[in-house]
């Protein structure tokens, strides 16, 4: 076992995933609070904190022993995905959301009442273990809600194309915990929900503690080089962000922890890296390419948290284009990102 395996294996790790399960008042209480966030104009909008904070107190309060034991796990970082069940739908029921014919325009769902609702909700789930939403500048134009849907008809493989999405954390790649010259570190956690996924389409995970044990503590040294290039991600706004150079794919902490960045088309070799730099990321992508991911389905009555530094996610080609997700980032409290602006939270990317 590598030196690294500390952090990874099961002992430690827990759990590839965990199924969180809301008992039906709570899943109320929660749709309640989430409606009140969606009043107050929604996550991009400035918020009235203390009155969510009363309400998320009360959720907290009607958590069992064995729910807060769950949601520490997540906070400790031994959770490579957590998934919540038993939601209600934007309209306050357990139906699927009213699934139209074909999906529309990007700017026309952004600001209905379901697209703010899910995002509202998983703005609560994500400070129930200690995390906070946030928006990157160069990102989405700033905003936290993020829609992924084939809105493009693209095929290139990006979040706005429906052909198939190789492994990958969420960029930006420079930094894990604290800022670094000029970027703010990635997200810790990204959190999904479905408005419509009418064949049950997963989003496949890739817990990667097995992984990382599996390779030979030499080529792990490497990867936490500064020998890494990678290009930058369509997702950024037109003309802003960019690519980083001498990078490393793991981080290592004083703390001993580790945390992985990377991206399975994105990352390359640096121009002047060793040899050996070359071998680690190909047994790296060859272990990844092997392994066989965790597939969940997504609904408007799930939602699933991803650790970024601890899981990567992928998914297929999708066949029914009418599939849509709402995606929303989330910074833990040890994260040391540039502020932008607190309320709304945004961060300089």
């Amino acid at each position: 076992m590598n030196n690294i395996a500390k952090l990874y294996d099961r002992s430690s790790f827990n759990q590839d995933y965990i199924l969180f399960n809301f008992n039906d008042k709570q899943s109320e209480l929660l749709h309640e609070v989430s409606e009140k966030i969606v009043e107050d104009g929604g996550i991009d909008k400035i918020q009235d904190f203390s009155a969510r904070r009363y309400f998320i107190n009360i959720i907290q309060k009607s958590l069992s022993d064995e729910q807060k034991k769950i949601l520490n796990l997540n906070k400790e970082g031994k959770i490579g995905a957590l998934l919540f069940s038993n939601l209600l739908n934007s309209h306050g029921n357990k139906f699927n959301e009213f699934l139209p014919d074909e999906l529309p325009l990007e700017k026309q769902l952004v600001n209905t009442h379901t697209i703010q609702l899910i995002a509202a909700r998983s703005s609560i789930l994500l400070e129930l273990v200690d995390q906070k939403s946030f928006a990157y500048d160069i990102e989405n134009h700033g905003k936290a809600i993020r829609l992924v849907g084939n809105f493009k008809k693209s095929t290139r493989p990006c979040s706005h194309s429906g052909v198939s999405l190789s492994a990958h954390t969420e960029t930006p790649y420079f930094c894990s915990k604290q800022h670094s010259q000029g970027h703010s570190p990635a997200p810790s956690s990204l959190i999904l929900s479905a408005v419509w996924n009418p064949l049950d389409e997963p989003t496949n995970i890739i817990p990667m503690y097995n992984i990382i044990d599996s390779i030979e503590p030499k080529f792990i040294n490497q990867l936490k080089e500064n020998c890494f290039d990678f290009i930058r991600s369509d997702s950024f706004n037109e003309g802003e962000g960019s690519g980083g150079k001498n990078i490393k794919i793991i981080e290592e902490y004083v703390d001993g922890t580790y945390m992985l960045k990377f991206n399975f088309l994105r990352f390359k070799v640096s121009e002047n890296a060793p040899k050996i730099a070359h071998e680690a990321i190909e047994i790296l992508k060859e272990k990844i390419k092997k392994f066989n991911p965790i597939k969940l389905s997504l609904s408007s009555r799930n939602t699933l948290i991803i650790n970024n530094f601890k899981t990567m996610h992928c998914r297929d080609t999708i066949k029914d284009n009418r599939r849509l997700l709402v995606r929303i980032f989330g910074y833990d409290q040890n994260t040391d990102p540039i502020v932008i602006n607190q309320n709304p939270y945004i961060v300089k990317g």
